[in-house]
């Protein structure tokens, strides 16, 4: 073989080789580009499409005048209808000086609840619903420490039936609300916002652009946003509840509002409920924040006062229920036949009532 021959061959050779690793590298290049892509997308899309509150917690605070049974069956009803969220931490609230009994005691402690105490002034212990106003700022203190993403602030009174999916707040959502179940001292939205809700309004810098039409849970009225306060879902990181507290205690107290309790108690009663609503709307705009279903927080005690179609046709079609005081509802009433229920889910309910008659 000539050397212009060989030199040839040498030359096409290399050629090749050097356009075949051009060629593998360049597949190598858009595979890699591809995988990237992928990994984007899916980091994106489990960003949107999953919730950020990996861990959550259930709170709630026992009131004085409270049944401490109340405790024991929403712990219980937890664990055993939270679904996905049965596992969850639950943090209890007490007074220092509210004794629960033994029975009670064990019950939560099998149950994994934590009880923490909280301290409220005699001022504040005195005014009707302060002290929840204090608990939630305590259970949100609680939870920073803790480390939870997603806090479930529920009233004691309440009864969860399904895996409360709505209650987990996803990246662009930082509260999860309920309306309150009767208009109470708000306003219909087809009105002026009357002077109380203005001067509240003005106070905790509300933007009366943020205000919506809300729907109460009886159905009765339309009105502008005014949330209930036993049933909610937060952030601890945005600190809402220290914001509601300290916008409650720096106006509770003062003359001007002092005069509508003085025309109207309710104005005292719900006060609470008023600068919670006007915290929200201080700090979020109306589109960070939703509005649970129907199926959350339905008022079984006011079942009969509900509208048509409003009302639930049976207790299993709802998710989380409300009976406002233990003795009145369980064991004066006829509970049972007040609204539709199977009976595998009335016979666990007896269960529970019943355990806790046997140990009083």
């Amino acid at each position: 073989m000539s050397n212009d021959i060989l030199k040839n061959y040498q030359y096409n050779y290399f050629r090749t080789f050097e356009k075949d690793r051009s060629c593998v590298m360049e597949t190598v290049i858009n595979v890699l580009l591809i995988v990237i892509i992928l990994v984007v997308v899916l980091a994106i899309g489990l960003k949107m499409f999953f919730p950020k509150n990996n861990k959550v917690a259930f709170g709630f605070f026992l009131q004085l005048n409270k049944n401490e049974k109340e405790a024991l069956l929403l712990c219980k009803s937890i664990r055993k209808f939270g679904g996905k969220l049965s596992e969850s931490k639950i943090f209890l609230f007490k007074y220092n000086d509210k004794k629960i009994s033994n029975y009670v005691l064990d019950g939560l402690k099998k149950l994994n609840a934590e009880i923490f105490n909280v301290d409220v002034n005699k001022e504040m212990k005195n005014f009707p619903l302060a002290s929840k106003v204090a608990a939630a700022k305590r259970a949100e203190e609680i939870s920073l420490k803790k480390k939870i993403n997603n806090l479930i602030w529920l009233d004691s009174d309440t009864i969860i039936l399904d895996f409360p999916s709505e209650f987990i707040l996803n990246n662009d959502e930082s509260v999860a609300y309920v309306p309150v179940h009767h208009k109470l001292i708000g306003n219909n939205y087809d009105k002026r916002v009357d002077n109380f809700w203005k001067e509240l309004f003005k106070r905790i810098a509300v933007d009366e652009g943020n205000l919506f039409e809300m729907e109460t849970a009886d159905g009765k009225d339309k009105i502008y946003p005014y949330f209930n306060a036993g049933h909610l879902s937060v952030n601890p990181r945005d600190k809402i509840f220290k914001k509601w507290y300290y916008n409650f205690i720096y106006n509770y107290r003062d003359n001007y509002f002092i005069k509508y309790y003085n025309r109207d108690f309710k104005y005292a009663i719900f006060f609470h409920q008023a600068i919670l609503t006007a915290t929200i709307l201080s700090n979020y705009d109306k589109n960070e924040i939703k509005q649970l279903s129907k199926k959350y927080n339905y008022p079984l005690n006011l079942h009969e006062q509900i509208n048509e179609e409003n009302k639930a046709l049976q207790m299993e079609d709802l998710i989380t229920v409300r009976y406002d005081r233990y003795e009145n509802y369980f064991i004066k009433k006829k509970w049972g036949k007040m609204i539709d229920i199977k009976n595998t889910l009335k016979l666990w309910i007896d269960m529970i009532i019943n355990e806790g008659d046997r140990n009083e």
